[in-house]
């Protein structure tokens, strides 16, 4: 009997040494409230830890003395997370299925431990093997099914206008709305300032696209620039044929001139007849082209300008019905060509325009060879220093 009350006696006794220590000190793992998920695809994935702030929080007031918990309820709003527990993630990016992602906690439980009679006990690591995330969805943005198509199919349409070197690149993503490539914007790094022979390079940017679901095989791409239309900015672009056209249109330029004035001139107040010129001579051509660095602008400033001289004789001009007969020797004259350009079978073209004289203020039935010069200069608003003037001998034209 003796020995069943000790027994009893030693049991009761373990019962309440364990109550003792239970009531005197409560336990709490920090780990049991970090909560680990990721996102993104396979190979990029990303890990989101957190640390449940509030529900730790409540547990701790929970498992304090009652009497204790407002004051504990006070104390923790004035700390931080950081006062208690501190957590570092082994890796949270470029995650790849298979890959495990683990946080370590390292805590501190002295604020609270007398006064509250809690202690933070436990593992001090929490493990989540990455699974399941989805394949990166590689889209080609320069596939040539969709990209520099005719405007007859649906896809990317690019837009060449202009002259060389003032061509202008334009994109148009016009890929079919069931493709995701629809919201894929395209640029041209410049807009215009392009010549045959140029590389346009051609960023790619995504818009309204799960970045972490697809990924741009090439964010950059390159179209060649060739056979478009060209400014003349070379003598040596002058063909014998394009020589011949120049020298056809200005004659028909300068037999209009002398037209008009024998028919309607007659009788006004000065004129000369076709039959009083002589000593007809083509002189030069003046190639006139922007420097480098120069762009052409709404106000004048050409791509380029050709000017054509001649020069004659005149035998008995009038001035006035009173006046007697004039003659003059190496009057000079000029036509010209504005944005004059070659097409791809090499002809000149001239957008439209025709060629067209030049007067002087100071007369209309000739120019002084300075005043030819200063005529040029007004064409060009007198701002010939930004541009380069080539002479070419045309003398052959009058064999």
């Amino acid at each position: 009997m003796k020995k069943l009350i000790n027994s009893i006696l030693t049991a009761v006794m373990l019962v309440s040494l364990t109550t003792m220590t239970g009531c005197g000190e409560k336990e709490i793992n920090p780990a049991d409230y970090v909560n680990i998920t990721y996102t993104g695809v396979n190979g990029k994935g990303k890990a989101n830890v957190t640390f449940d702030v509030l529900r730790f929080s409540d547990d701790l007031v929970a498992n304090a003395p009652e009497k204790k918990q407002d004051a504990l309820t006070q104390e923790l709003m004035t700390m931080k997370l950081d006062d208690l527990v501190t957590y570092e993630t082994n890796k949270e990016t470029e995650l790849s299925n298979g890959d495990t992602i683990t946080v370590t906690l390292d805590w501190d439980d002295t604020p609270i431990k007398k006064d509250y009679k809690l202690k933070f006990a436990g593992e001090n690591t929490v493990s989540v093997t990455v699974e399941d995330l989805p394949e990166v969805i590689e889209l080609d943005a320069f596939d040539p099914e969709i990209f520099n198509v005719d405007l007859d199919h649906k896809g990317v349409h690019i837009s060449v206008d202009g002259i060389s070197p003032n061509l202008s690149v334009t994109i148009t993503n016009d890929i079919s709305r069931e493709d995701v490539r629809s919201s894929l914007r395209y640029e041209a790094e410049f807009v215009n300032g392009y010549a045959n022979g140029d590389t346009v390079k051609i960023n790619v940017t995504s818009y309204g696209l799960d970045k972490d679901l697809y990924a741009l095989k090439e964010e950059v791409g390159t179209l060649e620039l060739n056979g478009y239309d060209e400014y003349i900015n070379r003598a040596d672009q002058l063909t014998e044929e394009n020589q011949a056209a120049m020298k056809e249109g200005a004659a028909k330029a300068y037999e209009a001139l002398m037209t008009g004035r024998k028919t309607i001139w007659d009788d006004w107040t000065y004129y000369y007849r076709t039959e009083n010129v002589s000593n007809f001579t083509w002189d030069k051509i003046y190639l006139v082209t922007l420097k480098n660095g120069v762009s052409k602008d709404m106000y004048g400033l050409y791509r380029n300008l050709i000017f054509m001289t001649y020069s004659y004789d005149i035998n008995g001009a009038r001035f006035g019905s009173l006046d007697e007969p004039r003659n003059y020797e190496d009057v000079c004259n000029l036509v010209y060509l504005e944005d004059a350009y070659v097409n791809g079978e090499g002809e000149i073209q001239l957008k439209g325009k025709e060629f067209k004289h030049i007067y002087s203020y100071s007369s209309d039935v000739y120019m002084s060879e300075e005043e030819m010069y200063e005529a040029m200069r007004q064409k060009l608003f007198e701002e010939d220093d930004k541009y380069n003037i080539t002479e070419i001998d045309i003398s052959s034209w009058n064999e």
